[in-house]
C-alpha cells in the first residue's frame, strides 16, 4: 500500500483515463509524481520508504517504479537495509522490490554495489546477481551471486575472494600480536551459517603461508580459522600438516554505517 492520499487521487478522478500523456509517460502510467518522499506497507507494516527523484504509479494500482533513490529503506520485522538505485520497482502482487540497475545496499552486515537486486519480503530475502564488491562483515569481498536472509544475517556467495587484516597465533595457547592482511579465496560457493564462515576448495595467504584446503572454515565471534585436509603450497614457510588450526585474538564489531551518505 503506498500513502493512501495517491490511492485516493486515482479513484476519484474520473477523467484519468482521458488526459493527455506528459511527454515520455507511457500508458500504462496512472500516476506521475516528482520529488516525492515515499512509503509503502505490506501486512499493515511499513516496509519500504525514502526518497526518489521520481515516482510512476501504475494505471492498475499495483505497480510503483521510483527513478532516482537517494535514501531507500526496506525493512523487516527482524532487520533493515538501505539502499541507493537509479530505479527499483515495487509490484504489491508479489511483495518484491527489484532493481535491474546499479545500486549500493547497506547495513551493519554488508555495505556492497551490486548490479541488481532483488528483496522479497515474504521471505526475507535479498538476492543479487552477477558480481558485486564491497564490505560484508569485517572484510572485504568480491564474488558472484549474492543471497542474504534478514531474518538470520546468514549468507551465500559464489566464487568469493576476502580480503582483511587478522591477528594470527600460532595455537590458541600461543598469540601474536603482529596485524597481516590475509586473502581468502574459493572455487565454490562461501556460505555464512551462524556465526561461521565456510569456504569450499579454498586457499588462504598472508603472502608468507599458502593454505590450500579441502574446507575453510572461520568463526567471526571467536575468530577461530580451521582448515581441514590442509596442504601447504611448496616454496612457503610452513610444516606440511594434515590439518591446521589458529587462532584469531582480535574481536571485530562492524562499523555503524548508519550515517554514511
Amino acid at each position: 500500500m503506498l500513502v493512501i492520499w495517491v490511492r485516493f487521487l486515482l479513484t476519484v478522478d474520473p477523467f484519468a483515463g482521458y488526459r493527455t500523456l506528459p511527454t515520455g509517460m507511457n500508458d500504462s502510467v496512472g500516476l506521475r509524481i516528482q520529488d516525492v518522499d515515499f512509503r509503502q506497507y505490506h501486512g499493515g507494516r511499513l516496509s519500504t520508504y525514502g526518497h526518489a527523484d521520481r515516482i510512476d504509479i501504475g494505471r492498475d494500482r499495483q505497480r510503483l517504479d521510483a527513478f532516482g533513490i537517494d535514501r531507500g529503506f526496506a525493512l523487516t520485522e527482524q532487520a533493515e537495509f538501505q539502499f541507493e538505485a537509479s530505479h527499483a520497482a515495487r509490484n504489491s502482487a508479489d511483495q518484491q522490490i527489484r532493481s535491474r540497475t546499479g545500486a549500493r545496499l547497506w547495513n551493519r552486515d554488508f555495505d556492497i554495489r551490486v548490479p541488481n537486486f532483488r528483496m522479497n519480503f515474504e521471505e526475507n530475502n535479498l538476492r543479487v546477481q552477477g558480481q558485486f564488491g564491497g564490505r560484508v562483515l569485517d572484510g572485504q569481498l568480491t564474488a558472484y551471486d549474492f543471497s542474504y536472509n534478514l531474518k538470520t544475517g546468514d549468507y551465500s556467495a559464489s566464487k568469493p575472494s576476502w580480503e582483511g587484516n587478522l591477528l594470527l597465533g600460532q595455537s590458541p595457547e600461543k598469540e601474536s600480536t603482529k596485524k597481516t592482511k590475509w586473502r581468502i579465496k574459493s572455487n565454490g560457493i562461501v556460505s555464512h551459517e551462524g556465526d561461521v564462515d565456510h569456504w569450499p576448495d579454498a586457499e588462504a595467504t598472508d603472502g608468507e603461508i599458502l593454505v590450500k584446503a579441502d574446507m575453510v572454515e572461520r568463526n567471526v565471534n571467536t575468530d577461530v580459522v580451521t582448515a581441514s585436509a590442509a596442504l601447504y603450497a611448496p616454496g612457503f614457510s610452513a610444516v606440511v600438516s594434515p590439518a591446521v588450526s589458529v587462532m584469531v585474538n582480535i574481536p571485530v564489531e562492524p562499523p555503524d554505517t548508519s550515517a554514511i551518505p
